[in-house]
């Protein structure tokens, strides 16, 4: 199976060509993001799990400047 870098953006282009060139860089990228960066995902994801699993009813507020206005509502 071929590894190789495609650049989403046009600004990418070059620096995916120069990796594509060295199958080295791939295959040390390769390692690095199923390992290394894997566990640091992991260990965060672990870390934020109270937070992102938290559920919290929005907070809404009205402005009416004056009784003739229309009424805003802001949602956080």
């Amino acid at each position: 199976k071929e590894m190789r870098w495609i650049s989403p953006v046009p600004q990418g282009i070059i620096t995916a060509l120069k990796w594509n060139k060295n199958t080295a860089i791939a295959e040390s990228q390769k390692q690095y993001l199923s390992t290394v960066c894997l566990e640091w995902l992991k260990k965060y994801l672990e870390y934020g799990k109270s937070s992102l699993k938290k559920t919290v009813s929005p907070q809404v507020s009205l402005l009416q400047k004056s009784s003739s206005s229309q009424v805003s509502c802001h949602a956080t």
